[in-house]
């Protein structure tokens, strides 16, 4: 599995990607991720972003996949209505649109 930054190359085996997959599962959970609650993701295609294609399905939650390249008022209607659980950012998406965004106390920092 590889994935292209602007500035490096990371790969790593399926088998560590199914095993980093594993942990976030595991860490979802614990902090009270259940069946059928809706996990976020505001990102770039990417390993970590494949980690949670992988990790949140087999726990039985719900992944919401954001568009990173709408408005950060369309991005902040989709969280409000989604009532998602948890936020998974790119920092770089956050960066260009995280100061437009008003989260309201929705998601616990971790």
């Amino acid at each position: 599995m590889t994935t292209r930054y602007c500035d490096r190359v990371h790969v790593i085996s399926y088998a560590e990607l199914l095993g980093r997959a594993g942990q976030l599962a595991n860490f979802l959970a614990e902090i009270g991720v259940e069946r059928g609650m809706r996990v976020a993701t505001l990102a770039w295609n990417s390993r970590r972003h494949l980690e949670l294609y992988l990790a949140v399905p087999c726990m039985s939650a719900v992944l919401h996949t954001i568009n990173a390249r709408l408005h950060a008022l369309d991005i902040a209607r989709l969280l409000a209505h989604a009532e998602d659980r948890v936020l998974f950012v790119d920092r770089s998406i956050w960066r260009t649109v995280g100061t437009e965004i008003e989260l309201r106390n929705t998601f616990e920092a971790h």
